[in-house]
Parts: structure tokens; sequence; C-alpha cells
């Protein structure tokens, strides 16, 4: 806040509640991590585009980054813990994440439930992945875990 000039006070008052505020913060948070992640991947086919996400996505990089490239990792537990208007932000970020998911998974699959189906097994290897693999940081077990996951969403991006 010291940066932007701005009191607590000053800051709080651009927002109707704390609530909002942490919803503001997914929604930029998520901006900024589909700009990164998905940059330059315009015309290339659903399962490259996949595989490609997923090798961008689960990374000692990403895991040990600092402020982290998602934010979806890191806040899960807080998310879990927090009011519903919290939870809903947070679901919303989970949302725009699977919606750009899904729409690679429905072009490789076809049938639009197992494509749903695909891109939240996706979203679990990913999110999940990287989750567990910060929370072990430091240890052989973390490597372990971003390889696994790494694996499996490699496995899920492929065509059927």
């Amino acid at each position: 806040m010291a940066e932007a000039h701005l009191t607590v006070g000053g800051f709080y008052a651009h927002f109707r509640s704390k609530s909002a505020l942490v919803a503001e913060a997914f929604s930029q948070a998520s901006d900024e991590m589909k700009a990164v992640l998905l940059s330059k991947l315009d015309g290339v086919s659903p399962e490259r585009w996949l595989i490609t996400v997923v090798h961008r996505y689960v990374t000692s990089k990403h895991r040990d980054a600092k402020p982290p490239l998602c934010a979806l990792p890191i806040t899960v537990s807080e998310a879990a813990r927090a009011g519903s208007s919290e939870r809903r932000a947070y679901a919303e970020a989970c949302t725009r994440f699977l919606s750009a998911i899904e729409e690679r998974t429905t072009k490789l699959a076809g049938d639009r439930e197992a494509a749903r189906q695909r891109a939240l097994e996706l979203l679990i290897a990913l999110v999940g992945g990287v989750a567990l693999a910060r929370a072990t940081r430091g240890t052989p077990l973390s490597d372990e875990i971003l390889a696994a996951a790494r694996s499996l969403g490699e496995r899920l991006g492929r065509r059927p």
C-alpha cells in the first residue's frame, strides 16, 4: 500500500466489503494467470493446447514462485475456511480456469459430459498437484508429486 501511496483505510475504501476485495483479487489473479499461462496458444490444436498448459502449470518454477503464477493452489485451504462470499469468489476463479480447459476437452471428446469430466480431472491434477508440491516443498516428495501431476495431466490432455 505504501508503494501505491495509500493508507489502509484509503485502500479498503475502494471496496464495499472484505468479500468484494477478495473477489476482485481472485479475478485479477485469474486474469494475470491466464495471460501468462495461455499466451501464444491461439491456433494450436486442442491436444497441443492442453499439453502445453500442463507443462507450463505443473513446474518447479510455478511451485516455488513468489508471488505464484496462479492463486488457486496457494489459497485452497483459506478458501475452504472462508465465508460463503469468499468461497464463491474462489469457485468463480476455478470456473474461469475450468471453462478454458473444457473448451479444449470438448473439441477432443465431442461428448459434452465426457469433456466436462475430463476438464474437472485436469483442473484437479493441475491445481491439486501444485498445491501438494508447494506444501511439501524442500522434500523429495514435492518433486515426485510434480512429476506425477504432470504425467496425469499429459494423459488427460491427449485424445481418448
